[in-house]
């Protein structure tokens, strides 16, 4: 007994837990159903029944899907469906965005037709990057519909299923009323972070009729990002010194407030108290400021105290007017937007709960859309401050966008004289960008930036492609400053004669603002880079103190791990780094163009290990120093990635050439050559190149590096040699595709393929038959990846191995005879055996038409041979002629 009523109190406390302390959850994927098509009109076998994605979704909306499929096998003739139904008085549980609920008009429903008795629902959820997932519904059934459903839920993509995490593992559900379902899966951490999770609902009885039916709508997955670091502040509003008008008056008197900080530029952070359309020349409205509140303070956070923290006060009427906030996205993503609200006794929502609705724009306010907000409508209270939330993640549009304005309304009673409602603490906030790297895709051939493309006047922050900046302490922004020398501020600068387009990308650190700038390459030369050589000119645009004991200095270090400048771990490069050229002087402005204010700097690192398809990045760090700083530019940048030699195929495998395996030769090589063959694995890579020396396998367990093997392909590998049971090959650690289209050239004909020198290359061998007792597999289950048979050239007979990834799979053995094209290979214990050949495709099987003769042709003749066919003898001839070309008349007309 008490055992059974501590399983009951566990029950409730997880079922209540799942309704409340996950308020704040983030939405992942949301069903509202609203625009669900009919669906069938009539039962359908379970193959017709289409799929509903997810109307919105934090992650890709496409991967959410729910399916009605059957449970088990079921005849030909067992049918069903599901369609869409009206909306009901009752069905308002979990609705999200705003959308229509209820009875309103747009609401549809998800209705599951019976008979359902082998059929589920299956709800396919990744959770990718979330954690303490909660799902949440409303459901109900028709009088004669289905009294129950049980849940269950699947981590493994459906292949096994479980109730082991479920805090609910069935519901009963109620005739015409809506229940509220939810349900946590905190029991199972495998549930969390999982692209293959599924939820299962099967439906109890009635259900094998053809009346009836459950109803589905508004299901929502939520959960808690997992390690998401904390977002950065963009824009900022305290209103602290925020006055606005004393009494009413036209709107245009109105003036728009910018931001008190920015970490792009604030004075295009903006917002505006403008008419939604046009109005009156009598209406007339205002804003002021009144006491301000703390909940979302950043920074310059006051006390609540009248007189200094101040927030916004939008007075009534507002029937006609919207409060628009320009908001740049540059450089972010994810954004999330927080402030403070509240509304006087008689403001809107005094007589009627208090709304505000929400919607945006990415092209300056031309046009408005909802569909990436996570909510689009708040309640106001009363004279009490709450703190709205929305995040804006769920429309790619939003980031990086200079053009992004979100939008609010209020409703109701907001057409009077008296009543407000209040703002304060107004943020942005996102993750920023990671963008774009330079690629590096050819060596000695260097990488130039003069930087002439920074701006030369006012504040800017355009930076050359793949080109960053990153600030820290106080005043900390994106953004930098153009001069010529003349400010002593603290800042990264675009330095340069006044309004010259000649620039110079440079900094001067303060207490309040450490410079740091960068740039972020990606090598695609497809090799892994050991060394480059870095050149760049310093120049001096200001002396800060003359006489300075130690000159000022800007520290180089570099990164491969990085996503950001401010991110990952970085090694410092003392021959990257530099001091002023000139540590006396006249305090003040210099010229950093004239030769005698710059220093040449050109440095080879070597010791590198950026491998094809890594990054790197180089980053300048400018430390505050006693005393005023100078201000120090580079210029003239240059970034080249050093020649290196590829090694010759029969070079790289010598001494493994001989077919002695001998790991103590193992090394690292570049080989460049042509492709001889397709891909033969389903894991990663087996192919075969050749060059001028020779031919040489190239394998990859796991990895395909984005690179399809196609014959003609001239490719660059990198990896090390080895031997295995006597095959050469090189065990790839990158492959780069040069370009396409060369031809390999034909292939050698042999009579016997026992010879190194043909391993991993194309050997013909003519006149094959199969051989006597030859296996052949045309079911297509073998094992091992293929199979081997054999085939005879009349005097020898070779292994031929028919791989499962050639078009030969499954097929019938080919007509013979004919000559065989394919790929030389060697798995032995022995050096000079196992030798095999392995066609590529059903063409290698060569058995275009062989030239015919007449017995007088042939009779006498030395060397019975047909075309390039030999023969033992004449008896042999001519029965192949009788047996393979049916000439019976002409055999009997001759004799």
């Amino acid at each position: 007994m008490y055992k059974s009523l501590w399983v009951a109190l566990l029950f409730m406390i997880s079922a209540a837990m799942a309704t409340t302390t996950n308020a704040q959850q983030k939405l992942i994927y949301y069903w509202h159903f609203n625009n669900l098509n009919t669906g069938n009109t009539a039962a359908v076998v379970p193959s017709s029944i289409k799929t509903v994605h997810a109307n919105w979704g934090s992650l890709d909306s496409t991967k959410a899907i729910i399916s009605y499929v059957p449970s088990t096998t079921v005849s030909s003739s067992y049918k069903t469906y599901w369609d869409a139904a009206a909306g009901e008085a009752s069905d308002t549980f979990n609705v999200k965005m705003g959308v229509a609920s209820g009875t309103a008009t747009g609401n549809n429903e998800l209705r599951v037709r019976s008979p359902s008795d082998s059929m589920q629902v299956l709800i396919t959820m990744p959770t990718t990057k979330y954690k303490n997932i909660t799902l949440k519904f409303g459901t109900e059934r028709t009088s004669s519909g289905p009294q129950k459903e049980t849940y269950d839920y699947s981590v493994d993509g459906g292949l096994t299923w479980t109730i082991a995490g479920i805090s609910l593992p069935k519901d009963t559900i109620t005739n015409a009323i809506w229940n509220y379902v939810a349900i946590s899966f905190g029991g199972d951490a495998t549930v969390n972070n999982n692209s293959k999770f599924i939820f299962r609902i099967k439906i109890g009885s009635p259900n094998n009729t053809s009346t009836g039916n459950i109803r589905l709508d508004n299901i929502s997955l939520e959960g808690d990002s997992i390690g998401d670091p904390a977002q950065k502040l963009i824009h900022y509003w305290h209103f602290n010194n925020f006055t606005g008008l004393s009494k009413a008056g036209k709107p245009s008197l109105i003036l728009p407030v910018h931001a008190n900080w920015s970490s792009l530029d604030s004075t295009k952070a903006v917002i505006a108290y403008v008419p939604a359309y046009t109005v009156s020349s009598k209406y007339a409205t205002y804003w002021d400021a009144t006491t301000g509140d703390t909940i979302n303070a950043r920074r310059d956070k006051k006390n609540q105290t009248t007189g200094t923290n101040n927030c916004m006060r939008m007075r009534n009427p507002s029937d006609s007017m919207e409060l628009l906030c320009y908001l740049p996205t540059t450089h972010y993503k994810n954004i999330n937007l927080k402030y403070e609200l509240e509304y006087s006794s008689t403001g809107p929502g005094a007589s009627a709960p208090g709304r505000e609705l929400f919607d945006y724009s990415v092209d300056s306010g031309k046009t408005f859309r909802q569909n990436g907000l996570a909510i689009t409508m708040d309640s106001m209270t009363n004279q009490t401050w709450n703190l709205v939330s929305i995040n804006v993640a769920g429309d790619p549009a939003v980031n990086n966008n200079p053009k992004f304005v979100f939008r609010i309304r209020t409703t109701p009673v907001n057409s009077i004289t008296s009543g407000n409602h209040r703002f304060d603490n107004f943020t942005m906030e996102g993750d920023t960008v990671l963008g774009p790297a330079i690629p590096i895709t050819k060596i000695n051939v260097p990488y130039l930036q003069n930087f002439d493309s920074m701006a030369n006047t006012g504040t800017g922050s355009f930076m050359p492609y793949g080109w960053y900046l990153y600030e820290t302490g106080t005043n900390g922004n994106l953004t930098y400053g153009t001069d010529s020398g003349s400010s002593n501020a603290g800042n990264t600068y675009s330095y340069g004669h006044k309004n010259a387009t000649d620039r110079a990308l440079g900094s001067l650190a303060s207490g309040s603002l450490l410079p740091n700038y960068g740039v972020y390459f990606k090598n695609l030369t497809g090799a892994t880079i050991t060394s480059a050589t870095v050149g760049f000119t310093v120049e001096q645009w200001r002396l800060g103190q003359n006489n300075r004991g130690n000159p000022d200095s800007v520290y180089a270090s570099m990164s491969t791990n990085a996503t950001t400048l401010g991110t990952g771990s970085w090694l410092s490069v003392p021959a990257l780094s530099f001091v002023s050229p000139n540590y006396t002087g006249t305090v003040g402005q210099f010229d950093g163009n004239l030769p005698a204010n710059q220093k040449k700097v050109k440095v080879t690192i070597a010791g590198l290990s950026i491998p094809s398809g890594g990054t790197a990045w180089l980053k300048w760090s400018d430390p505050n120093i006693t005393g005023s700083d100078d201000g120090l530019a580079i210029d003239d940048f240059s970034f080249t990635v050093l020649g290196y030699r590829y090694t010759k195929i029969r070079s790289a495998k010598f001494p493994l050439i001989a077919g002695i395996s001998d790991t103590a030769n193992e090394k690292y090589e570049l080989l460049k050559g042509i492709v001889l063959s397709p891909n033969s694995s389903t894991t990663g890579l087996n192919f075969q190149i050749k060059d001028s020396t020779g031919n040489i396998t190239a394998i990859s367990i796991s990895k395909t590096f984005s690179y399809t093997p196609t014959i003609g392909d001239s490719v660059y590998l990198y990896g090390k040699t080895a031997s295995a049971n006597f095959l050469s090959y090189i065990a790839l650690d990158s492959v780069a595709k040069i370009n396409g289209g060369y031809v390999s050239g034909p292939a050698k004909t042999v009579l016997s393929i026992n010879n190194d020198t043909l391993e991993s290359g194309i050997a013909r061998i003519a006149g094959m038959n199969l051989a006597t007792g030859y296996k052949w597999d045309t079911t297509g289950n073998g094992k091992n990846g293929g199979f081997m048979t054999t085939a005879t050239n009349g005097t020898t007979t070779f292994n031929v191995w028919i791989s499962k990834t050639s078009n030969l799979w499954g097929k019938p053995a080919p007509k013979f005879p004919f000559a065989l094209n394919g790929i030389v290979l060697q798995n032995s214990t022995t050096a000079t055996s196992g030798y095999y050949i392995t066609p590529r495709f059903a063409a290698d099987f060569d058995t275009a038409k062989i030239p015919l003769y007449k017995i007088r042709q042939v009779r006498g003749q030395n060397a019975y041979r047909i075309g390039n066919i030999p023969f033992s003898n004449i008896r042999q001839l001519i029965t192949f002629h009788f047996h393979k070309l049916r000439f019976c008349s002409f055999i009997k007309r001759s004799n």
